[in-house]
């Protein structure tokens, strides 16, 4: 199946997806659609993601001798990645013009830079377009390099991957508007382990810290920059032979440098079917936008709104 073959990709789209949140926070318009190729891609490859980081879960709590007997695995491949397609639209249509579409490719290659039995580094590229909107994408998004361990069991129940990074400004977004140096990040993958969980679910929540280095406070356009980002992404995959089911939300914190606080969110509901090894395709719905509503008091978090909701389909290719 698809998702069993490929390393692990989903903490790299959640910052794909989280980055796209946070550039407009509180618009729930047209440029909504542009943020559809990172969350769309996050919820088709959380089946990859998932399931793979359970397999290897699983396989690294195995104690029996009989393994010892086996031939030893082939080696991964240095190179992997994925080319998505989506088309996304609104879940409603006023005719007021307010409706959003988009026509996205994303194209994700990581390198493997290293590896031992436990740890690994790792540097991922994205490369998105938004073909409706062409002339206003900033297409090659920042890329990260990161060392990561191998989930380990904790307490039975648990399985965990911690990993730190560094995001290098390679979005024209990043390097020319907010005059960014660096990032640093923290992250840790928290997965149920497969032995405790019906066959074919797998729960996985992800943590990840930012700390962005500018050269100012502020960046060209005026607005100010975000110094510190927090996101959490819960993701729950249910398979069924080549039929999988996908609930990821991912909630996002910043504060900038004159620590004024904002919070988003992203909900994607998503049901796929793995054609073979290398392709897939998926339906999905996806809402988001800011936390709480304009009151500042009241939760804005909905499954589901008729201002904001976006339907998709997408094809992956994955190698």
């Amino acid at each position: 199946m698809l998702w069993f073959k490929h390393t692990s990709i989903i903490a790299t789209l959640v910052l794909t997806t989280s980055a796209a949140m946070a550039a407009t926070p509180s618009n729930v318009s047209r440029s909504r659609a542009k943020t559809i190729a990172a969350t769309s891609t996050s919820a088709a490859s959380s089946r990859v993601s998932t399931t793979q980081t359970k397999t290897s879960a699983t396989s690294s709590t195995n104690t029996s001798t009989t393994a010892l007997t086996k031939p030893k695995a082939e080696a991964p491949p240095i190179f992997s990645g994925f080319l998505l397609t989506s088309r996304s639209t609104s879940l409603y249509d006023f005719q007021d013009g307010s409706k959003s579409d988009g026509m996205d490719y994303t194209f994700r290659l990581a390198a493997k830079l290293g590896a031992t039995s436990k740890y690994g580094v790792k540097l991922t590229a994205v490369y998105s377009d938004d073909l409706n909107n062409p002339e206003s994408n900033d297409n090659l998004k920042d890329t990260n390099i990161s060392l990561g361990r191998a989930p380990a069991p904790v307490g039975g129940y648990l399985l965990m991957s911690p990993s730190i990074g560094v995001g290098l400004p390679t979005s024209k977004d990043s390097r020319d508007r907010q005059q960014l140096q660096a990032a640093g990040k923290l992250g840790l993958t928290t997965l149920v382990n497969p032995e405790k969980l019906m066959t074919g679910l797998a729960i996985m929540v992800n943590l990840i810290g930012t700390k962005n280095f500018h050269s100012y406070d502020t960046a060209t356009d005026g607005k100010v920059n975000t110094a510190y980002s927090l996101v959490q992404n819960a993701n729950f995959v249910y398979t069924y032979k080549a039929v999988s089911l996908t609930l990821d939300f991912v909630h996002m914190n910043t504060w900038s440098y004159q620590d004024v606080m904002r919070d988003v969110f992203e909900m994607t509901q998503e049901l796929g079917v793995s054609i073979n090894d290398n392709v897939g395709v998926a339906i999905g719905h996806t809402n988001g936008g800011s936390t709480l509503k304009a009151d500042g008091v009241n939760s804005n978090v909905q499954v589901m709104n008729e201002n904001t909701s976006m339907v998709y389909a997408s094809l992956l290719l994955a190698f």
